[in-house]
């Protein structure tokens, strides 16, 4: 799966994503992400969607993207904290990356994105 963001220069594509479904434990128990790996979370409705860091051990950027745009991140989320996650607007979709790939890929509100199941 490669996920592409449409961004002030130009497109960025998060190359290996993997899909999570509602049950997995996305990046729990994970050591490590790979510099342009993330996990991929498509919701079953549009809705205010929340996330948490319990039982993980690396800082993530989480994305939440609403009909193909980001509506939302929680930059630089801390590990194993359980406080809930999340962003004042319906999403669709959840993306979690490296804490300050964002910034450093200037994803920002408003950035396009396009989710490709196939390469």
């Amino acid at each position: 799966m490669i996920i592409k963001f449409h961004t002030p220069d130009g497109l960025v594509e998060l190359a290996h994503a993997e899909e999570q479904f509602l049950g997995y434990r996305g990046a729990a128990f994970r050591l490590s992400l790979a510099a342009n790996q993330g996990l991929y979370f498509p919701m079953q409705k549009r809705d205010y969607h929340t996330m948490w860091m319990k039982d993980v051990f690396i800082p993530l950027d989480i994305i939440f993207v609403d009909n193909g745009f980001v509506v939302g991140i929680v930059e630089h989320a801390v590990p194993q904290q359980t406080k809930p996650l999340y962003v004042n607007h319906p999403s669709t979709e959840v993306i979690e990356v490296n804490a300050g790939w964002c910034l450093d890929n200037r994803i920002t509100l408003g950035t396009q994105v396009e989710v490709s199941r196939f390469m």
